[in-house]
């Protein structure tokens, strides 16, 4: 790049040269760069000319110019100008002098009492800036004349930090800066003095800038081994000491008002403290505590400034920070911060507090995972402490008041009761809060394989937490067996540590049951057999944790033992195997066996497992009996599927994301296995029940809840009566006043027991109806799935019609099934009917049947729709679902007689109906989208319908209205172009239908109305584009037949229209009838003629 810039600035004019000046304050940084390149480039060109005078003067300028500029506002002048300052003094040392650039900068940025304040203000930047770029420029260190100028910057920084307070930390930074390139022996008899004399008095009444400097000054005399400034003579010169260090919480204290940027006084003191080869444990404890935990996080004057520049410190001193040191920083103020800002979205700091545990967990990832282990097992009684707390003389009185009875003390037991309540919601809370940072973390720490080791520790704490408890071993496993696996385990150095397996205090049912659902979250998103899997390891340390004699929170029972050790069998047998089927068994007994140790899950997962076992013992009987015939292995395979799927069915019917990803991972895997009986399986979940429609269904659900409620007030009367019995024998043996009150009490409690009852039966019937929608959507999950990967399985085709159907009876009144009915349309539109790639059937001859017998189901289905079913979704789904199916069974051809009367009784019903519901979509997306099959199909059906008159055959009636008859001859001129009559079979069709459409075409081009007025303009442009594809085709298929089409283009030409677009049509239709082969290469001309005129 350089030589390149060398070759480019000879030529280089002066106006172009001036030009990077300006160029200097671009914001944009690329731009200055490669101006101030530019720049150096064409002084050293000039350097190099034999007369030196030329490069004398621009380099002269060059340097005033950019002094000058250092006082510029404008954009990033001031980064601009003292970056190229800093290179034109390190480019030519010997044309430039150091003290004559310091003269000319302090003369130029010269500060007078007469100038406006925004004018000092410029000028004292850009005397900053300026002093800084000879620092920079790397020449302050190379002979004794260049420190003493080094020593000038400096004592010239010193005094610009006396001018303005906003001032003096950039000024002090700049001290601490150039101060490196200061030689220690003139520090002592230069500087020392100088430095000295600003850090005068008490240290507690130092500003944040003196803080600043003392620290850096200190490092400075620790990194030089200065013996000879002592602390006893220098006391301001070495802070950072155990007994300065409380006196530097005030003034630090008002340096975080510039939070989010964090002060350099907190920079140099804890990177002096960090900076040393062995830290010094004590003392950065002592300033964490002072400086951190004290002053800024103290509950009585911490704001959101100070709690935000503690997190921040926290950042910044993670990384060089011992294990030992790091917990002991980890102090109830800065916990109870980090806690109150993660768990609230509504917090100022809480994005600021998610990115220092993010920080924590990248940068120290053991010790995050113990911080929160331990907050686990054990908050902080700061985090779980209520507000207001009593001290102990206060505790003490409470406990004499208890004791010595009374109403006093029965509102003291119960003041008690309520604050043990609230330290349990707390420390519940305070554990949820540690569980979600865990858990979040270690999802992403199972998917680096680097960290094996402390994913799986955090693992087995998480495990041991979700399934066992610490006490006394179990009793259930054998003697045998235990032996064998605690000889196996013992001395495991992945073993849990004894301090995380009891908590304090012992976990609720709540928390436990969050830990659960949390955990097979986790194995549920790195599904796979392998043993990397998080399932496989989860199930393994499980599987450790019980050979190790940890006991379960509830025992199993022998038999259920028994089928847990069948389990891990069946697990250790499959782990080696590669197949997919293989690997889809693995995961369900994973799982399952997960289920068995969770007491709650306990017994959904005894039945599943049993006939996962038989589901599995049938197939590898059937594999292995390979010497029977087909028809028995087939017998077998189907029970054996079926099975599986309705396991599949049940463990989707678990209220469980994680079940719910580990059985739509297993049918994908199991999807070459699936049979008729599995899919009828599936599709009998989202299939309507009944037949009727939504509306009869909701006045059938009106009818029986006016019939509760009667035999609700029913019940509530007969109570009453028992009621008033009770209390008239009691108000025979007491004061009738009170057996009045009594009676009308108890008629009140019945009443609203009977309300409160209603309410709940309510709530569980709406409940239950929302269970049963999640588990349709979760089916249609799964045929999704086979939808997207059978899309050429025969078998796809029977969800065609089960879809389709269950989709129809979903009124548009029926607001709770919204969600199923868009997913159903998803489905069938999306994933079934408009897939490139269709089943074949030419060999499947029973697929072929009931493929047929699906779409005559549905076309009769479209004709008699319901009017409560949206128009517009049996339009479109309707027209996709029909289009699908026939281009299934097109390429069938002894179904083509079938086929071709189906399409015709919809023609029949769309064209010669009044108000067919049948879409008309239907049609034009055939003869668009498969413009040969709508030849076969299309054209006989709307052929008879537009002959019907001339043909006079009573089984097709002709057109219902002229619309309909226009809409029919539409779509026959799309249909019959050349192009798509090119096959036998086609041109077939088309010899067949010619002759009456021609007869049909000629009746309508001639008839008039009682008028005597001819057809519309609309009506004839439809009628006259027929007959161009008409003539173009004919004269394709047949061109010796010219009589017929003579005929037809004399009585187009006798057409009397003032439309040009009609006009044009007729010369259309006329020319092509009139041209043979011979005339083809006339046309040619007409056409360059044509153009060669409109381009004129």
């Amino acid at each position: 790049m350089g030589k390149k810039l060398k070759q480019e600035a000879p030529a280089m004019d002066r106006n172009d040269f001036l030009k990077l000046f300006w160029t200097l304050a671009e914001s944009d940084v690329a731009a200055r760069t490669t101006a101030a390149a530019q720049l150096i480039a064409q002084l050293q060109h000039l350097q190099q000319q034999k007369d030196s005078t030329p490069f004398d003067d621009d380099v002269q300028y060059t340097l005033k110019r950019l002094v000058r500029g250092l006082a510029s506002s404008r954009d990033a002048a001031r980064q601009g100008f003292s970056a190229a300052l800093s290179a034109l003094l390190a480019a030519f040392p010997e044309a430039i002098s150091l003290q004559s650039t310091l003269d000319v900068l302090l003369e130029a940025m010269e500060v007078h009492a007469n100038m406006k304040g925004m004018e000092q203000r410029e000028h004292m930047f850009g005397r900053l800036f300026g002093l800084l770029a000879l620092h920079r420029s790397g020449r302050l260190t190379q002979d004794e004349d260049a420190q003493k100028i080094t020593v000038a910057i400096v004592k010239e920084l010193l005094e610009m930090s006396k001018w303005k307070k906003w001032l003096r930390e950039s000024c002090v930074e700049g001290v601490l800066t150039v101060l490196s390139s200061v030689s220690p022996k003139l520090f002592v008899k230069e500087l020392v003095s100088e430095c000295s004399a600003l850090l005068t008095g008490d240290v507690s009444a130092f500003n944040a800038e003196q803080v600043a400097l003392a620290v850096g000054i200190q490092h400075y005399i620790q990194e030089h081994k200065l013996k000879e400034l002592s602390d006893a003579k220098y006391p301001a010169l070495h802070l950072v000491r155990r007994k300065h260090i409380h006196s530097l919480a005030e003034p630090l204290k008002l340096s975080t008002s510039c939070y989010p940027r964090v002060h350099s006084a907190w920079f140099g003191i804890f990177g002096h403290l960090v900076s040393r080869e062995a830290i010094d444990a004590e003392l950065f404890q002592e300033a964490w505590n002072v400086l951190v935990e004290n002053a800024l996080l103290a509950p009585a004057t911490a704001t959101h400034e100070r709690k935000g520049l503690a997190l921040k410190l926290f950042e910044l001193v993670l990384p060089s920070l011992p294990s030992a040191v790091l917990r002991a920083i980890l102090t109830p103020h800065f916990v109870k911060c980090l806690l109150n800002n993660t768990s609230s979205k509504k917090t100022i700091l809480q994005e600021a507090a998610r990115h220092c545990l993010k920080v924590f967990a990248t940068q120290q990832p053991a010790e995050f995972f113990h911080f929160f282990q331990r907050e686990f097992i054990k908050p902080m009684p700061s985090l779980v402490e209520i507000h207001g707390d009593d001290d102990e003389e206060q505790k003490k009185e409470l406990r004499k008041t208890i004791k010595s009875g009374g109403f006093d003390a029965i509102i003291a037991i119960e003041e008690e009761r309520e604050r043990v309540a609230a330290v349990g919601r707390k420390t519940a809370s305070v554990r949820l809060w540690a569980l979600d940072h865990l858990l979040t973390e270690l999802t992403e720490l199972v998917q680096k394989p680097e960290q094996r080791e402390l994913s799986e520790q955090v693992l087995r704490f998480v495990v041991f937490h979700a399934f066992f408890v610490a006490g006394e071993a179990a009793a259930t496993p054998t003697k045998k067996k235990t032996k064998k696996a605690s000889s196996k385990n013992k001395e495991s150095k992945d073993a849990l540590d004894a301090s995380l397996r009891q908590p304090e205090p012992a976990l609720s049912s709540n928390v436990r049951g969050v830990v659960v659902k949390r955990l097979f979250s986790l194995v549920s998103a790195q599904l796979s057999s392998e043993t990397t899997g998080a399932l496989h390891t989860t199930f393994t340390i499980a599987q450790d944790l019980l050979a190790s004699g940890d006991a379960l929170r509830v025992p199993l029972s022998s038999e259920d033992q028994t089928l847990l050790s069948s389990v891990q069998g069946h697990v250790a047998s499959l782990s080696s195997e590669k197949s997919t089927t293989e690997e889809a068994f693995a995961l369900l007994f994973m799982s399952c066996g997960l289920q068995l140790l969770d007491a709650d899950q306990r017994s959904e997962a005894l039945s599943v497992v049993a006939d996962l076992e038989k589901c599995f013992s049938d197939l590898q009987t059937e594999q292995q009996k390979k010497k029977k015939s087909k028809k028995s292995k087939d017998e077998d395979k189907v029970d054996a599927v079926a099975v599986l799927t309705d396991l599949l069915l049940s463990l989707l019917s678990q209220d469980s994301s994680a079940m719910r990803e580990i059985v739509t991972h297993v049918f994908k895997l199991v999807i070459p296995l699936l049979n008729a009986t599995s899919i009828q399986s599936l599709v009998a979940v989202v299939a309507p029940e009944e037949t009727e429609d939504g509306e009869k269904a909701a006045e059938n659900e009106e009818e029986d809840e006016d019939e509760d409620e009667a035999m609700e007030e029913e019940e509530e009367e007969e109570e009453v009566v028992l009621s008033s019995v009770s209390d008239i024998a009691d108000a025979l043996r007491s004061d009738s006043a009170l057996a009045e009150l009594h009676r009308e009490d108890q008629t009140l409690s019945a009443i609203a027991g009977q309300v409160k009852d209603r309410a709940a039966a309510k709530k569980n019937a709406k409940k239950q109806r929302t269970q049963v929608l999640h588990f349709k959507l979760r089916v249609l999950e799964l045929l999704a799935v086979y939808a997207t990967k059978c899309a050429t399985q025969p078998l796809v085709l029977q969800l065609v019609t089960p879809l389709f159907q269950g989709l129809l009876g979903i009124s548009n009144a029926d607001v709770e099934q919204r969600v199923l009915k868009e997913r159903l349309q998803s489905v069938l539109l999306h994933k079934l009917v408009k897939s490139k790639e269709v089943p074949s059937l030419v060999s499947e001859k029973d697929a072929a049947a009931q493929a047929l017998t699906s779409l005559q189901t549905i076309v009769e289905r479209l004709k008699t729709v319901k009017a409560s079913v949206d128009k517009d979704l049996v339009n479109k789904v309707g027209t996709g679902v029909v289009v699908y199916l026939l281009r299934v069974l097109g390429p069938v051809e002894s179904l083509a007689d079938s086929l071709r009367t189906v399409v015709r009784d919809a023609a029949v019903d769309t064209f010669t109906k009044k108000h067919s519901k049948f879409p008309r979509g239907v049609f034009d997306e055939l003869v668009t989208r498969f413009p040969r099959l709508s030849v076969q199909l299309v054209l006989p059906a709307l052929g008879a319908i537009a002959a019907a008159d001339e043909a006079k055959k009573k089984d097709t009636p002709s057109p219902v209205d002229e619309f309909s008859r226009a809409e029919v001859f539409r779509l026959l001129s799309l249909t019959l172009k050349p192009k798509h009559v090119a096959e036998a079979s086609e041109q077939k069709v088309f010899t067949q239908w010619k002759t009456p459409l021609r007869t049909a075409l000629l009746g309508l081009l001639g008839q008039k109305d009682d008028k005597q007025e001819g057809l519309k303009a609309k009506r004839l442009k439809v009628y006259l584009s027929f007959a161009l594809q008409l003539v173009k085709t004919w004269r394709e298929v047949a061109p010796k037949e010219t009589k017929p089409l003579s005929e037809l283009v004399s009585v187009v030409e006798t057409l009397e229209t003032s439309s040009p677009v009609i006009k044009q049509l007729i010369k259309q239709v006329a020319s092509a009838a009139s041209s043979t082969d011979n005339a083809k290469p006339t046309q040619t001309p007409k056409k360059k003629r044509k153009r060669s005129n409109a381009d004129e």
